[in-house]
């Protein structure tokens, strides 16, 4: 920096030069000395580069007629400096603590009644009031004076605490505690700052860190005086008042006394100042503190009490926490005399950060909590009180004013970050993990799949015995889901795998009861189905869960289900109230099961339906008969269960089916049978072989069929259509859904090519073909699921490999690859996506051919991360032709799968697209989920899984279960 050489009459004038003995020690009382006007300022600053041992503090001190007094060894400034440290502890001191008390009054009166986001508004209107003031509060001190402006911030400050004490309602604190206490800090915390640095020159930091000191040990003081106070004694209007207008006059003597000696003056804030290279760090420095300001005066207590440190554990916690911010800003202040604060800013903020990574890498407890805010503490505090050193040595004293006024701006719109960014500390702290070192993890909620609206707050709820309760009539369907879910409440005891180590949460509330409201009397199970649900659990008292559909009640009990937690032996809800509104993304979420290449028993089946409801799945697509097996009883062809089963106990009888189909409407799930026709047919030809082709051609099957043993319709043959009606006609009564799967895939043209039967009927016919036949054949089957007033789905041959053009309404499923969801939207057509490079679970597992070593024809194994990340919307950017695709299905064929495999080939695999077809891929901010940020949920929600007796596979070790965050691909 260049030195001024000016000098200006009406200045102290003192010299330390050699040799001295001494110097004239004006009074405290004296008139404040006069400032020179901007053309004789002392000081100015250039563009000069910086370095982080500071200006040349020698020379200064040597040149004659220096503005600025110097607080000397054993000088009675110290006597200043131990005065302002008494009076700001019994002054400012417990304003502050009323601020940092508030906090607390406002989230246990408030969180019940209102959403995160509107308690969140009055920290974001106060720390507005405090920015947009703040950066004209410099030009009011010098337009009224150093006594006026702070006298009005205390007087403003303690009518805003004083009004928000009698709040009933959270607007009444968006204006009292959010507008009147942020424009009350802002005219009076920034003389707070600017004084000390006009009383000392070199000193200046050691000052500010007495003034800070005084202020937070008077906070940490007497908040825990307030605490003690409410807790113990009913705390009147007139005791309230009484308390404040102490506060308002030890504040404004305070003020009085602190800017005796500060003159207004002009600021000086030019263009070599916007020139100035340091600018850029005071400007990012006050923005950072305004965003982690928020850590040690909100966050902390809050983190504290989610993980189950008692109330006063907490309190230890945040004390000691705020005595690290103390020490650290002592410790910051007097560095920076020796070191300059450049040097000490950037220490502070790589200890903030140190201590962020600490908190996320370790066990979170009270120990590693008590560490976390110790070392916060120091960083935090050390970066607070370099803001008038920082400018004072950079830009001059004289730019204070305005200075200041743009850091609390500054740091005002950094703390208007935090609300946003997270709801209660856990999520923050995980935030700037983020930012810091790429990690990102989603503790949002605990339901599996993400719910569409989750908000939440920071109190922990006991629920000891539960009991849900309805007002809706008589219906069977919800009586039977509320004494299921109630049976499974009582019995589940369910603790995340990462809180192995955790203890009892302290809890501010019990919830006893959920009131279940449903709208519609209609049970019917459909497409159309509406399965939304609101759910709102308070901190204390009843839960609701209202809903248009019996169904939506079905989803909403699940996912309540899914907020209980157990911690040594007691049931809570974490970060209580809870609101959730939640709807699906598309209608149609289902699992393909293929149960005739291997046989699947009743009671697997229904395990599989129990599991598709904890994952709110709605559509068992039941693939019940191929080549392989025909294991369904059939009363108009009795002799296909007879002949093509695998043994008699390996057969669903009509009474097996609609047990299953009443099972799963219970659960909200629909059954859509499927009959693959006219392909894999094989095992029809052991009952009627006249109506078949090419039955089993051995060794050269693969000729013939798609696998072993080949065998299809004879689509020349009016008898096997006719079957293919009779079959439709059957089991369009057995299966009561409205929609019915033909199949129509993989049929091969040389199976027909070469049949006796077709090529002498081709023969008599000349204007017929293998491909005209086929479309006749599909014109009658659909036909014949037309009139049985069903819907028919087919797979997407039926509509891009053949001639044949399906109805309208009939739905595609596509597997072949990706772009056949595009392509049949496009057409038209509704779509159910069932890629077979990301859904189809059988894969991974090599070939299944004994002469054979190698992959199989999809492998490799689809992983639940390359399940999530499947995106059927991706490809289609028109909007209507969006609405076409209607629904997602996992497969699960079963050449190398039986009841062995069942459960750990599905899940949790199969809750991946569950999540991704319930919520969809993004959030409703535009966020789009990685698998990085979900695995945590996946973790609990595959144990909670297991517990329920579902025998879903591990995803990674234990360890890393364990350890988020700690098990990730560098």
């Amino acid at each position: 920096m260049n030195k001024s050489n000016d000098s200006t009459p009406n200045t102290l004038q003192f010299s330390m030069g050699e040799g001295q003995a001494g110097f004239r020690r004006p009074s405290i009382f004296e008139p404040a000395p006069v400032l020179p006007p901007p053309s004789q300022s002392p000081k100015s600053c250039d563009s000069g580069s910086l370095t982080a041992s500071g200006d040349n503090d020698a020379q200064e001190l040597e040149k004659p007629n220096t503005t600025y007094n110097t607080l000397p060894n054993g000088g009675y400034g110290w006597v200043v400096v131990v005065c302002c440290f008494m009076l700001e502890f019994f002054a400012e001191g417990p304003v502050s603590a009323f601020g940092v008390f508030q906090n607390y009054y406002v989230n246990e009166k408030f969180k019940g009644k209102s959403s995160n986001a509107t308690i969140s508004l009055i920290g974001v209107l106060s720390s507005s009031s405090m920015a947009i003031l703040g950066v004209v509060s410099g030009k009011l001190c010098e337009r009224f004076g150093y006594k006026i402006v702070p006298l009005c911030g205390v007087f403003t400050l303690s009518l805003g605490y004083f009004l928000a004490s009698f709040a009933h309602e959270p607007w009444h604190l968006l204006l009292t505690q959010g507008v009147l206490c942020g424009v009350g800090a802002a005219l009076t915390f920034l003389p707070a700052v600017v004084v000390p640095a006009q009383w000392f020159d070199r000193h200046r930091g050691l000052a500010t860190g007495a003034v800070s000191l005084g202020i937070g040990v008077g906070g940490i003081v007497w908040t825990e005086f307030d605490h003690l106070l409410i807790k113990k004694i009913s705390v009147s209007w007139v005791l309230r008042l009484t308390s404040v207008i102490i506060l308002a006059v030890c504040s404004a003597s305070i003020m009085l006394i602190k800017t005796y000696r500060v003159s207004p003056t002009v600021s000086r804030v030019g263009v070599e100042t916007l020139r100035n290279s340091n600018l850029f760090i005071f400007l990012t420095a006050a923005f950072f503190t305004g965003i982690s300001s928020l850590v040690p005066f909100y966050y902390l207590p809050a983190y504290a009490k989610d993980i189950g440190i008692s109330p006063s554990g907490g309190a230890l916690i945040t004390s000691v926490a705020n005595a690290a911010s103390l020490g650290g800003r002592v410790l910051g202040a007097v560095s920076s005399d020796y070191f300059g604060p450049l040097v000490v800013l950037l220490s502070a903020y790589a200890l903030t950060t140190l201590s962020i990574l600490f908190i996320w890498t370790t066990t979170h407890n009270f120990v590693g909590t008590m560490a976390f805010g110790i070392v916060f503490g120091l960083g935090y505090g050390a970066t607070f009180t370099q803001t008038s050193t920082f400018v004072a040595k950079y830009f001059g004293v004289d730019t204070l004013p305005v200075f200041v006024g743009l850091y609390y701006t500054l740091s005002g719109i950094g703390y208007l970050f935090g609300p946003p960014i997270a709801g209660d500390f856990e999520i923050k702290i995980m935030k700037i993990a983020v930012a810091l070192v790429g990690m990102l993890s989603c503790t949002m909620a605990w339901v599996w799949p993400l719910p569409r609206v989750f908000e939440s707050g920071s109190n922990t709820t006991a629920v000891p015995h539960p009991t849900i309760i309805t007002s809706y009539g008589t219906s069977t369907l919800l009586s039977d889901a509320i004494k299921r879910y109630s049976d499974l409440i009582s019995r589940e005891a369910f603790t995340p795998p990462a809180d192995y180590k955790r203890g009892k949460f302290a809890t501010s509330g019990e919830l006893s009861t959920l009131q279940v409201n449903v709208e519609s009397s209609d049970e019917t199970l459909s497409l159309e189905t509406d399965e939304s649900y609101m759910l709102d659990v308070p901190t204390n008292g009843q839960a609701t869960l209202s809903a248009n559909t019996v169904y939506g009640a079905i989803r909403g009990l699940e996912s309540f289900s899914q907020l209980l937690m157990s911690y040594e032996g007691a049931r809570v809800v974490r970060n209580t109230p809870v609101h959730i509104e939640d709807k699906p993304v598309l209608a149609h979420r289902g699992i393909m099961l293929d149960t005739a290449r291997n046989y699947y028993p009743v009671e697997d089946i229904k395990r599989t339906l129990d599991a598709m409801s904890y994952n709110k799945l709605n559509v068992f697509h039941w693939h019940i008969v191929d080549s392989q097996s025909w294991p369904l009883e059939s009363k108009t062809y009795p002799d296909l269960q007879k002949n093509g089963a695998y043994a008699s106990d390996m057969q669903y009888s009509y009474a097996d089916v609609e047990d299953i189909i009443q099972y799963a409407k219970g659960r909200g799930i629909r059954v859509i049978p499927e009959f693959d026709m006219p392909g894999h047919m094989f095992i029809v030809g052991e009952t009627y072989p006249e109506i078949m082709s090419c039955m089993n051609k051995q060794p050269n099957w693969d000729q013939y069929a798609a696998e072993s043993p080949s065998g299809q319709l004879n689509i020349a043959d009016p008898a096997a259509t006719e079957f293919a009606v009779g079959i439709i006609n059957e089991y369009s009564k057995l299966f009561i859904d409205e929609m019915f799967n033909l199949g129509g895939d993989e049929v091969n043209r040389k199976c027909w090519e070469e049949d006796t039967k077709v090529k002498e009927y081709l023969k008599n016919n000349a204007n017929v073909t293998v491909e005209t036949l086929l479309a006749d054949f599909y014109t009658n089957v659909h036909g014949a699921v037309k009139k049985q007033k069903k819907v028919g789905i087919s797979w997407e041959e039926t509509l891009f490999h053949s001639e044949y053009t399906p109805p309208k309404d009939t739905i595609i499923q596509t597997w072949i690859d990706e772009q056949s969801i595009p392509k049949t939207v496009a057409k038209g057509y509704r779509s159910i996506a069932s890629p077979s490079s990301s859904y189809y679970l059988d894969c991974g597992h090599g070939t299944w051919l004994p002469n054979s070593d190698g992959n199989s024809w999809c492998d490799p194994f689809k992983t639940w991360m390359h399940i999530y990340n499947f995106d059927a919307f991706a490809n289609v950017t028109d909007s209507e032709q969006r609405k076409l695709i209607i629904g997602a299905e996992v497969t699960l064929w079963s050449e190398q799968s039986d009841t062995v495999t069942l459960d750990k080939y599905l899940w949790p695999r199969a809750a991946a697209m569950a999540e991704t077809a319930w919520t969809g891929k993004t959030n409703a901010d535009g966020h789009v989920r990685t698998t990085k940020e979900v695995t945590q949920r996946m973790h609990d929600h595959r144990f909670r899984m297991v517990g329920r007796g579902i025998g879903a596979e591990p995803l990674q070790p234990l360890w890393c279960v364990r350890n988020p965050g700690n098990c990730l691909l560098p």
